[in-house]
Formats: structure tokens, C-alpha cells, sequence
């Protein structure tokens, strides 16, 4: 009978902490979809702070308004906060050369850093456990929208 306590304790310990970990690695992932949608939204969303054609802009969500681009992030990542969230534009020198400079093309980086998970478990058992997501970061180039003749 003893053994068979043993037996059970040891199994349920490995189960939760496989379950655990399973949840850790959904939160990571979806830390990661969560910035690939906030840089296909910001790509196509007029800019959060103006850029100019030939520079770099970045901007906090913490002190600026990013509006729909982190909605849409913490739609996936319920525990997001504005302040974990930096959107950057920089100038780049790629698409059509003929482009008129007013329609200059950039390279947007979402980023999402200090966000934290507690784990399930051990708060159940009043050890409350609070483990930091790695940051995440995604890169998309701003569409190139000019075609030649049509202006």
C-alpha cells in the first residue's frame, strides 16, 4: 500500500508538471502570433509616431496610443500591457526606385519584452510561481504599393 502511495504521488507530480509545461509553451506561442499580428496591422495602419522617409521612429504602447495594433495583440495575449509593447519604423531602401518620396517604404518591428506568467499549479498549492516570458519580436516590410504609370 505504500508503495502504491509513493507510486501515485510521484505520477501526479510528473503529470501536473507536464501539464504545466505545456501551458508555458502555449503562452510562448502565442506571445509569438502576437506579435506577428501586430506587425501585419501595423504595416498596413498609418504609423503610431511619424517616421520620416529616411530615419527611424520608435514608440512604447506604455506612452503612446496603439490603438487597434494592441488590441489585436492582447486579443491572443490576454496578460500584455500597453508598456511591454514597442513598435519600431525604420527607413528602407527596398521596392520600386521610382517611388515618390511621399510613399517611402519601411521595415516595422513589434516587440513584446518583460511579461510574465504565473504558473497554475504551484499557486494551487499557495507557492505562487511567477516565470518570465523571453521577449519576441517580429519584422515586416511596409507594402509597396506604387506601380509605375498609375501616379
Amino acid at each position: 500500500m505504500v508503495e502504491m502511495a509513493i507510486t501515485i504521488a510521484v505520477f501526479m507530480t510528473l503529470l501536473l508538471a507536464i501539464f504545466e509545461f505545456a501551458l508555458l509553451l502555449f503562452s510562448w506561442t502565442r506571445g509569438v502570433e502576437a506579435t506577428r499580428a501586430g506587425a501585419r496591422l501595423a504595416v498596413v495602419s498609418a504609423p503610431v509616431i511619424p517616421a520620416s522617409p529616411d530615419g527611424e521612429a520608435s514608440v512604447n504602447c506604455g506612452t503612446a496610443d496603439c490603438g487597434d495594433i494592441f488590441d489585436r495583440m492582447q486579443r491572443i495575449l490576454p496578460e500584455l500591457q500597453p508598456e511591454n509593447v514597442t513598435i519600431r519604423y525604420r527607413a528602407s531602401a527596398i521596392g520600386d526606385p521610382e517611388r515618390p518620396v511621399d510613399m517611402a517604404l519601411f521595415d516595422v518591428r513589434v516587440a513584446i519584452s518583460g511579461v510574465t506568467r504565473q504558473l497554475a499549479v504551484p499557486g494551487i498549492l499557495g507557492v505562487p510561481l511567477v516565470v518570465p516570458m523571453p521577449g519576441f519580436a517580429t519584422t515586416r516590410i511596409s507594402e509597396d504599393l506604387h506601380t509605375p504609370g498609375n501616379g
